[in-house]
């Protein structure tokens, strides 16, 4: 796991902490996990998405396996469930760019699934540039 998407992020701090951990790991099963490797976890997070809460969403990943963050790109412009999407595009090893999108749908609504059909259409203009592969 090198690129994680976060959602329902409350507080800010909260990553801060994460990112200490996963970069200087205190935490017997933290360290297992990293394999003593030096590791460089690093984040990235949206403004508000959620119009009623103080919530985010985010992106961690590890810079030492050739990942960086190449830019927030702009939403397109439509909400599903009053949440707007996170859209960033990402470079691994300085030559594959990508583009990944962390959004929060509940699929139980039918609102949700014509949402879910426009955005893609909107996702296709807006990043005609880059493939797109989109996973549920």
């Amino acid at each position: 796991m090198s690129l994680i998407g976060l959602q329902n992020i409350c507080h800010r701090e909260a990553i801060d902490l994460i990112i200490q951990e996963l970069n200087n790991p205190t935490i017997p099963l933290i360290k297992d996990w990293s394999n003593d490797q030096q590791k460089k976890w690093n984040y990235v997070m949206s403004n508000h998405v959620d119009q009623s809460h103080d919530e985010y969403l985010g992106f961690i990943y590890d810079e030492t396996v050739g990942i960086e963050m190449n830019e927030v790109l702009s939403s397109p412009s439509i909400n599903i469930h009053d949440r707007y999407p996170f859209c960033v595009s990402f470079r691994v090893n300085k030559n594959f760019l990508f583009v990944v999108i962390n959004m929060h749908v509940d699929f139980k609504e039918t609102d949700d699934k014509q949402s879910m059909t426009n955005f893609i259409g909107m996702i296709d203009k807006s990043y005609g540039k880059f493939e797109i592969n989109i996973c549920f």
